[in-house]
């Protein structure tokens, strides 16, 4: 049994296989929590000194004796890049959060909604800050709100009053 790994950038077709280590921590909570990505790559007279950005989209894919593996197991963003090592011998340390972490890191601009339907407050809230999330799966509900108002608040815990959740 051997289990197959590849981590590939946005729509880039570039696989990447020379990683030495990878983290995957899986959350699932209703508060806050952010699942994340960890791994390093040798950056031997910086080879890997580019590969991966802050804000890069990465795919995480790993099947059980399936070379190449096509199961996507984590989605996300590069959030952080550090350098360990000098020069001849330095390694490049990674970190990716999921796109949930979006959802916390931004806050809501100071808005008011009267009378106005859930499904359109959440449109409304996540096309204004997160436009890269769609909102296709947002259904209508018969729930009209009279007043709801946000000052910076997170776009999760936005989304959290106002589904009242």
């Amino acid at each position: 049994m051997v289990i197959y790994i590849k981590l590939q950038k946005g729509q880039d077709t570039t696989t990447y296989r020379n990683i030495e280590r990878l983290y995957i921590n899986k959350r699932l909570s209703e508060y806050n929590a952010i699942s994340t990505a960890e791994w390093s790559m040798d950056n031997l007279n910086g080879i890997n000194k580019d590969s991966f950005v802050p804000g890069n989209d990465i795919t995480v894919y790993a099947d059980k004796d399936v070379e190449p593996p096509t199961t996507a197991i984590f989605r996300g963003y590069v959030d952080e890049v550090r350098f360990e090592g000098d020069e001849q011998d330095e390694k490049v340390h990674y970190r990716a959060k999921d796109y949930s972490g979006r959802f916390i890191e931004i806050t809501v601009a100071p808005s008011v909604y009267q009378n106005v339907e859930v499904s359109t407050i959440v449109t409304s809230i996540i096309a204004a800050n997160v436009p890269d999330i769609t909102t296709t799966n947002v259904q209508v509900t018969t729930t009209t709100l009279q007043l709801i108002r946000f000052n910076h608040t997170t776009v999760f815990d936005a989304l959290s009053i106002v589904t009242g959740k």
